[in-house]
């Protein structure tokens, strides 16, 4: 009895799926794909008229889910996808088996939410992320795989928020950070990867109000500036109540 119901299952489910072909007025296979309940589910595959492969897509309950693949006209992988719940989350160009060219990654609503250059498998060029509204976030520039140059993250409204150069891949000069009015708030210098020398703090109207040094990432004094400009020393109670270790 068993074995009868699950025939009998098995039955009412290859009745229902089938494999649906379409061809090229000249004869050729153009397309090859799995059906269930009238909507696509399983593997759906293009072809060229040469018969190499365009693309395949696999589907579940009628939407793409999963990686699909689509390739050149001699076969050769050209570009990947990634979808979730039939929205496309993820696209990777390919050539020689390596990333190459932009890669993005997608929100639910079908904007880019992040963007990265590749060449020849390695990170090169732009790389760029998104808020929801579609502003930039943070925008780099990559040599060889490694940060090159000022990073620029900014605020949703797309005023600057902060200033980070690279070299060879570690923060050398000075980080700035801004206000959501465009006011400098800090200047903080940087040796490899590592605060070193003096950073610079600034109030909400650009006035300086206190410095602190570094030396191999570690703060060794900070100074409070009076309303004349004198300087003060500051205790390392005051320094935790103020942070100004430039985090």
């Amino acid at each position: 009895m068993k074995y009868g119901v699950i025939a009998v299952l098995l039955m009412g489910v290859l009745l229902h799926a089938e494999i649906r072909n379409a061809y090229y007025k000249s004869g050729e296979l153009r397309l090859k794909e799995a059906f269930h309940n009238g909507k696509r589910h399983g593997l759906s595959q293009g072809f060229y008229k040469n018969g190499k492969p365009y693309f395949e897509v696999t589907y579940k309950h009628g939407l793409p889910s999963g990686l699909s693949r689509e390739y050149d006209r001699n076969g050769k992988l050209a570009m990947v996808k990634e979808y979730r719940s039939g929205k496309k989350i993820a696209e990777v160009p390919i050539k020689n088996g390596k990333k190459h060219g932009t890669e993005r990654q997608f929100n639910t609503d079908g904007s880019v939410s992040i963007e990265k250059t590749y060449r020849n498998g390695i990170l090169e060029g732009l790389s760029q992320s998104y808020y929801d509204n579609g502003t930039v976030r943070v925008r780099l520039h990559v040599k060889q795989g490694e940060p090159e140059g000022t990073s620029k993250e900014y605020f949703e409204d797309g005023t600057l928020k902060t200033l980070t150069p690279y070299h060879n891949g570690n923060i050398e000069g000075t980080v700035k950070h801004y206000n959501r009015h465009g006011i400098l708030e800090a200047e903080i210098p940087f040796v490899n990867n590592k605060k070193e020398g003096t950073a610079y703090f600034y109030d909400p109207d650009g006035k300086r109000t206190h410095e602190a040094l570094f030396t191999q990432d570690t703060l060794t004094a900070a100074y409070a500036y009076g309303d004349t400009g004198e300087k003060q020393r500051l205790d390392a109670q005051a320094i935790k109540a103020l942070r100004l270790h430039g985090d």
